[in-house]
């Protein structure tokens, strides 16, 4: 009986799997161009040679291969429990007892970070160095140390790359809201910046501008910008520019959210600028104690919607009034450091076949699931061309394959993860849907 069960059991799984390689679609080379259903190369859109002409400079380069690093929001509203300051609080009230900063680097270090980015100066106008050009900062508090300094020296010490917030809006400054005069101020803190604590990998910028100052004070961007590359020639400006090096993705939750193109429309010209995405490990920016950092889960999300989307990620940890990264943010910080690494522990070795220049089969050593797979264009040299990928694995000897995993980006960096769902497969298929022209591929890896 329980033969006839089995026999009967396989009959009927083996008609099920034959209806649906009936259904499922099959890849058919017509005229040098990919054909049938959902396999189709898409026309290619008018100005495409113009977009994949944009490439990025050295600088864009260097930053994009950082990847991954770390915002530290400290200043008075650590102290004061707010998250915008109002530009009038007393310096006396900044007085962190166990300061560290090589503490900060550490924690980021074990997440595989390997950038930081320290707020200088956030609206409220409190520099973390002895400005010359204001008494509102460190120099005329308890704490009197210059921490801009010994950021720098720790990111030094640890080989992570050096960078600073510098806020445009400054509540304090009493030249706040007159143009040009405030404008000299501003150029002034910045060239301090930029000369005096050694190489500086980005700049972050805020566009932000005080309501009531709306249309009055009105921000010098190409005399600010100048300067960072005359003082800073590898530094990469961020977010508030006209034409930034590095974009903003338009949200603060750390995800693509479909922004993935670093191809962009600004001030008249395509120019190439990529997506950068900031997030907090906490609710807030500034550190409060009843506040948790988001789960393992939470971050990996993040991680794969934005370095796994073509993007950069800027992950923000606030150090607490003591002067340290809290615990549980650094215990969650290694974490997700050893999570992200098992993602590229295990590389499957492959076999490539070129179909064409739009689709490739890997082989693997034997039937198994991958769980992620990593595209990567040469955009240093042939801009960004691929604008829809899938992926697709082989139903064992069946002359059909189902589909497993898709992206609607490639770039310099894109991780797909694969379907758990799909039955174990020999043979992954990589078909390039839409494209601005023909791909230039870097690489593609398989990781389980």
């Amino acid at each position: 009986m329980k033969k006839i069960l089995f026999l009967s059991a396989a009959l009927l799984l083996a008609l099920v799997l034959a209806g649906a390689a009936a259904l499922l679609p099959k890849y058919i080379k017509s005229g040098g161009r990919l054909a049938k259903d959902a396999w189709c190369l898409k026309p290619t859109p008018e100005n495409a040679d113009e977009l994949i002409s944009v490439l990025p400079s050295e600088r864009q380069i260097a930053h994009a291969g950082t990847e991954f690093y770390a915002f530290f929001h400290f200043g008075v509203n650590t102290f004061t429990g707010s998250e915008w300051g109002t530009g009038k609080e007393d310096p006396a009230l900044f007085n962190p007892t166990s300061l560290d900063t090589d503490q900060w680097i550490e924690g980021i270090a074990a997440a595989g970070m390997t950038g930081a980015i320290l707020t200088a100066k956030h609206h409220d106008g409190f520099c973390l160095w002895p400005s010359e050009y204001t008494e509102h900062s460190v120099k005329n508090s308890p704490y009197r140390g210059d921490i801009v300094a010994q950021f720098a020296e720790s990111c030094r010490k640890y080989g992570v790359k050096f960078g600073f917030y510098l806020s445009p809006w400054d509540m304090n400054a009493p030249t706040y809201g007159q143009s040009e005069v405030y404008n000299d101020y501003y150029a002034n803190q910045l060239a301090e910046l930029l000369t005096n604590y050694g190489e500086v990998f980005e700049v972050w910028f805020d566009g932000a501008v005080g309501e009531e100052y709306k249309g009055i004070q009105t921000y010098d961007w190409d005399r600010w910008v100048a300067l960072v590359r005359e003082l800073q020639p590898n530094a990469c400006t961020a977010i508030g520019p006209p034409a930034p090096d590095v974009a903003w993705v338009g949200n603060e939750n750390g995800l693509a959210d479909g922004n993935v193109n670093s191809v962009r429309w600004r001030a008249d010209r395509w120019l190439w600028a990529k997506n950068e995405c900031d997030v907090s490990i906490r609710p807030g920016w500034f550190y409060h104690a009843d506040q948790q950092p988001k789960t393992l889960d939470q971050l990996m999300h993040i991680y794969y919607n934005s370095v796994g989307k073509n993007c950069t990620l800027l992950l923000n940890i606030p150090p607490n009034r003591e002067g340290l990264l809290d615990q549980l943010d650094v215990d969650r910080l290694a974490e997700f450091g050893r999570a992200i690494a098992a993602v590229y522990a295990n590389e499957l070795p492959t076999v490539i076949t070129p179909i064409d220049n739009y689709a490739y089969d890997f082989k693997l050593d034997s039937p198994q699931k991958a769980k992620h797979l990593v595209l990567s264009e040469d955009v240093e040299h042939t801009g960004e061309r691929i604008t829809k990928f899938t992926v697709y694995r082989k139903l064992g000897k069946l002359d059909a394959f189902i589909k497993v995993g898709a992206s609607e980006s490639a770039g310099g960096k894109t991780i797909v993860q694969l379907s758990k769902f799909a039955p174990k497969g020999g043979t992954y298929r990589v078909v390039i849907e839409e494209a601005r022209g023909e791909p230039a591929l870097r690489e593609i890896k398989f990781y389980n």
